[in-house]
């Protein structure tokens, strides 16, 4: 810092300090007066993370938060709200993901369009069928946690417990599982057929563990050898078959109509929320929020 001692002192520094800037920028070969540069500090977007954007993807990011409006439906910015998330708590994940599709490369009409497609899909609340559905927890609880999931799906297998341990750790709170399985894993469907089948001898719980530790070999034999294990009554298995079948294909198309991209897919109350929120959005519907 400079101690300036007079107003014409100050004068003839300042101009020699702009000269001197101007002088080596053109030495450099970057002779342009006027212009931000990339690490140009922009608004403060507290939990939106822009370390990696550049000058001009900086400027398409605040031309989409200061024309689209707050996500939350106040009258305000999405600007505004980003800067203030305390009360749109989708803000800064809404921006984030605009910063995501930027890093990318999509246009700014391509971006608002996916935009949209995202806030529909984490403020639209969905009604599932939800009857002879197997599930952990009270019937009638104040929080129901529906989750989609694949047999074959590795991170559905790795998560499964968790999701368990964590719902049985929030007094008022059911898990209520959804068949989704994937087309292109070939076992899932008849695991899934298999485990609903097995629910209606009460087993579900057990088959359900038994089919995710046989996931890496598992295949319709595979399956046949883990009903036995499972000590189900097999007339009555066999019976169930048909009903199965249905339950699990009634599914898809419930997860289809809701736009599932992939498994494990979550949703809170009927809202869609990613696993890394799943344990925060619990805790806010508990509170009412």
């Amino acid at each position: 810092m400079f101690e300036y001692r007079s107003k014409n002192s100050a004068l003839k520094l300042g101009r020699w300090t702009v000269i001197m800037a101007i002088f080596l920028s053109c030495q450099l070969g970057a002779c342009v007066v006027g212009v931000k540069t990339a690490n140009a500090k922009g608004p403060e977007l507290p939990g939106v993370d822009l370390k990696d954007l550049d000058e001009d993807e900086s400027k398409i990011l605040m031309a989409i938060l200061e024309e689209q409006f707050d996500p939350c439906g106040k009258p305000r910015s999405f600007l505004d709200a980003a800067q203030k998330p305390e009360n749109c708590k989708i803000a800064t994940k809404l921006a984030n993901y605009v910063v995501d599709r930027i890093s990318r490369g999509l246009s700014k009409r391509q971006i608002v369009r996916g935009l949209m497609e995202e806030l529909k899909r984490m403020t639209v609340r969905h009604k599932f069928d939800l009857t002879g559905r197997p599930s952990v927890g009270p019937q009638k609880a104040k929080v129901v946690v529906v989750e989609f999931f694949d047999f074959q799906c590795p991170h559905c297998r790795l998560v499964a417990p968790k999701v368990v341990k964590l719902v049985k750790s929030k007094k008022g709170v059911r898990l209520v599982y959804k068949q989704y399985p994937l087309a292109f894993h070939k076992a899932a469907k008849p695991a899934a057929i298999a485990a609903i089948a097995a629910h209606m001898q009460g087993k579900y719980s057990k088959l359900h563990d038994l089919l995710f530790d046989g996931q890496e070999t598992l295949d319709e034999a595979i399956i046949g050898k883990l009903v036995v294990k499972a000590k189900l009554n097999s007339k009555k298995y066999k019976a169930a078959i048909k009903k199965a079948t249905a339950m699990v294909e009634a599914d898809v198309k419930e997860g289809d109509v809701v736009g599932i991209m992939g498994t494990p897919s979550f949703f809170v109350n009927g809202m869609a929320v990613e696993y890394d929120d799943l344990e925060a959005r619990i805790s806010d519907a508990l509170k009412g929020e």
